[in-house]
């Protein structure tokens, strides 16, 4: 008599989760349900940037910023 040692292991239940808006959306209770609120939730929080340049900041900033063609040296006295 064979036994399955996985018979014994208690079972994990997933509970269902639903979308937090005013009003609650409808409880997602299967995997692709979830899945799928998940998704949503995330390509709104993770939006693209917006590069467009701010009219008000935009004459302060520095058209070209040029490095110094030489350093200074420098070295480090010890105490």
């Amino acid at each position: 008599m064979e036994t399955n040692k996985n018979n014994k292991k208690p079972q994990t239940s997933f509970p269902a989760i639903r979308k937090y808006a005013t009003p609650p959306g409808p409880w997602a209770k299967s995997d692709k349900e979830k899945a799928d609120l998940l998704a949503e939730h995330l390509s709104g929080v993770f939006t693209p940037h917006n590069y467009d340049l701010d009219q008000d900041v935009e004459p302060d900033l520095p058209t070209h910023i040029q490095p110094p063609e030489h350093l200074k040296a420098f070295t480090l006295k010890g105490s």
